[in-house]
């Protein structure tokens, strides 16, 4: 109490906030490259300000009159992106900025719950293990809806139970107002509709239908959601055309639907164990103590509840609530929600912190009642579970310190892979007065967004309508989707003229046909440009022609070295023998400069086994390339590009699959260069 009197725990709460603020601000402009959801999501705002409609014109193909008016499901949540657009300028930077006020919100939103329902004790942990999850961090930096909805979900949850401690009808109004608002930001907050209900029922039993309060809280979520529901209704025809053949998010609506949706959640948690996919490299002990507490929570809070059935009047117990809420949370998303994507965990993983923060308060609560026991042990016991205590904060802290002293060490690196770079390159692909369109890509729009009104990303769903063919498009596509799928995807290679590749940029490999009938366009020399992958830099086909050969070791020098087990075979190669057990073998060592691009080449011939190579930089164990040798018979050439980071002594390796007990698999290489492709990056 003195703690909370003196408002020491608002202090920690605000620092804590403002900390996870400063960390995930850093370099919000530029790491990540946009995704697939901030280019739609921008588009939307950008229609709004510049067109005056809530449209979507890059799923023109997908028909329902999409390009001038888009049954989103969402349109407040655009309305608010749109508003702080308009106020702080309209851009990628703007828009993630946006979103980390919201994740912020969803941080003060738990705290609050916690504190106020509970004690300082439990939103302090809530708080502390929400903003230590690495996927919560990584999310808030980039522009997506979860988090605008959580918060209103939140509030929501946090009015309704207001509104039964005061009985206050203005209460359940804002109540359901909120939920409203949290669903027309993301449908997935139905789940707090569904909450509030199965709450007021189980509270209140069937008698709740003539009362006052559920119709209050049904009527204010009604307010907000009307207009959707009502111009979905009005315009029904175009909004089953807008959301025809989508089984990613109507999963559920296929025959037995809700058992694959149940039997597909585990990739969501197994995702979330996984971390953040940002810097693969930054320590996840932080988040696996909070996943495990919240195991261990989720188990208290079933005896918590069980107990309280036992005693009667359960839901008079703030504790059942959280773990109902909780629950129907997490059974909305296993059954309900076809999409098991890890962004979804901002609507649950917020409500594991909160049962993660119950238990630990009713642990501190159990500790200092050890000091009023009798017996000469209770004090002796006391002082070893405030240490026991002390320790494993300490621990914790320890943790999450070197996780975020890693993220922001890896968040500052100059050497990260710049939007900027692939979008300058692909702006000088495309010829002037001729529209990008793109396979399934959205997020190039951002590197034309001028092009609003023709610009289009065509997914399979939408080949039906595609009309390209001789018109002035250049179309942008994914390599591995161009090739070898039937239709118009296939049809690139055969009816279009390349403009030019990427190889190895942030996003795959990209391939720029030429789709018109203009005679220049369609003669001109195709460009080549290579990337590398999350780094910096680039360097085109006639940098690389122009390499230099800076090393190279023959069959015989492999075996001279003595570096590695072998011996040269008839071919005249160096064969080496795996050991079944998979991993890496060295061949050879050179010393490169840092920041420069190189190319390394191998011939070999691969006799059995699965095989790959890879350069390794050996003082960091940073890969530097890595790629499969295929598995076609005979001899093969093989080649990457790489750029050193740190520069100094790399390693030439190959690398070979886990193939069981008694395969071993053999290769033969004949040769291994690496070439200096340029200079300095």
């Amino acid at each position: 109490m003195t703690i909370v009197k003196r408002g020491i725990d608002l202090l920690v709460a605000a620092a804590v906030i403002t900390l996870f603020i400063v960390i995930a601000a850093q370099r919000l402009s530029d790491v990540p490259v946009p995704e697939t959801d901030e280019s739609y999501t921008l588009q939307v705002s950008f229609e709004i300000l510049n067109r005056g409609q809530l449209s979507l014109p890059m799923y023109r193909y997908l028909g329902g009159n999409i390009e001038n008016v888009w049954h989103s499901y969402t349109p407040l949540f655009f309305v608010f992106l749109s508003a702080f657009l308009k106020v702080f300028g309209w851009g990628l930077v703007q828009g993630r900025v946006f979103n980390l006020i919201t994740a912020a919100l969803t941080l003060v939103a738990t705290y609050v719950i916690g504190r106020k329902l509970f004690d300082w004790r439990t939103g302090l942990a809530a708080l502390v293990l929400l903003a230590s999850d690495q996927t919560f961090l990584e999310r808030s930096r980039l522009l997506r809806n979860d988090y605008a909805a959580a918060a209103f979900a939140m509030l929501a949850f946090y009015l309704y139970e207001k509104a039964e401690e005061r009985g206050s009808g203005k209460l359940y109004w804002a109540s359901g107002l909120a939920a409203g608002a949290g669903v027309m930001c993301h449908t997935n907050v139905l789940y707090m509709l569904a909450a509030i209900g199965l709450l007021m029922l189980l509270r209140h039993g069937w008698r709740i239908v003539t009362q006052r309060k559920l119709y209050q809280f049904a009527a204010g979520a009604l307010v907000v959601m009307a207009y959707e529901i009502i111009y979905d209704l009005v315009d029904l025809k175009n909004f089953v055309l807008q959301n025809k053949g989508d089984k990613l998010h109507f999963g559920l609506l296929k025959e037995q639907g809700w058992l694959s949706n149940l039997v597909g959640e585990g990739k969501r948690f197994a995702a979330w164990h996984a971390g953040g996919r940002m810097f693969l490299n930054v320590p996840r002990t932080a988040l696996h103590i909070f996943q495990g507490l919240a195991v261990v929570a989720a188990a208290y809070l079933v005896c918590v509840v069980v107990l309280h059935i036992k005693r009667g009047k359960a839901l008079d117990e703030p504790r059942v609530r959280i773990f109902v809420v909780t629950a129907v949370a997490v059974l909305f998303h296993a059954v309900i929600v076809s999409h098991k994507e890890i962004y979804y965990m901002a609507h649950l993983a917020p409500w594991f912190a909160l049962c993660v923060g119950i238990m630990l308060s009713d642990c501190g609560s159990l500790v200092a009642r050890i000091k009023s026991f009798r017996g000469r042990a209770a004090p002796i016991a006391y002082k070893i579970a405030m240490t026991a205590a002390a320790l494993a904060i300490m621990a914790f802290g320890y943790e999450l310190a070197k996780e975020e002293r890693r993220y922001l060490r890896e968040m500052r690196s100059p050497d990260l892979a710049s939007f900027e770079e692939i979008k300058g390159v692909l702006r000088s692909l495309v010829p002037e007065g001729v529209c990008p369109v793109a396979m399934k890509s959205p997020v190039i729009w951002l590197c034309f967004p001028e092009a609003d009104r023709c610009f289009a990303t065509i997914e399979p769903r939408m080949m039906n309508a595609v009309d390209i063919w001789g018109r002035e498009y250049a179309v942008v596509t994914p390599n591995a989707r161009s090739r070898g799928r039937a239709g118009e995807l296939q049809d690139l290679e055969e009816r279009a003229h390349p403009l030019g590749e990427l190889v190895g940029t942030a996003y795959g490999n990209l391939l720029v046909y030429y789709t018109g009938s203009d005679s220049e366009y369609a003669s001109a020399t195709p460009k080549k440009f290579y990337f590398f992958g999350g780094r910096r830099g680039h360097i085109d086909a006639t940098q690389l022609a122009e390499a230099r050969e800076l090393w190279s070791e023959g069959a015989a020098d492999l075996a001279a070295s003595g570096r590695l087990p072998g011996t040269i075979n008839r071919a005249g190669e160096f064969l080496i023998q795996g050991n079944g057990d998979g991993g890496s073998i060295e061949l050879s060592a050179v010393t490169l400069r840092s920041g420069a691009a190189y190319e390394v080449s191998l011939d070999l011939t691969r006799n059995s086994g699965h095989w790959g190579y890879a350069v390794i930089e050996e003082e960091s164990g940073l890969s530097l390339f890595q790629e499969e040798i295929s598995e076609q018979a005979g001899f093969q050439h093989v080649d990457g590009i790489f750029r050193t980071v740190r520069g100094g002594k790399v390693k030439v390796v190959v690398t070979q699959s886990r193939v069981g007990s008694g395969t071993t698999g053999s290769l033969g290489v004949a040769r291994v260069s690496i070439k200096e492709a340029s200079a300095a990056l």
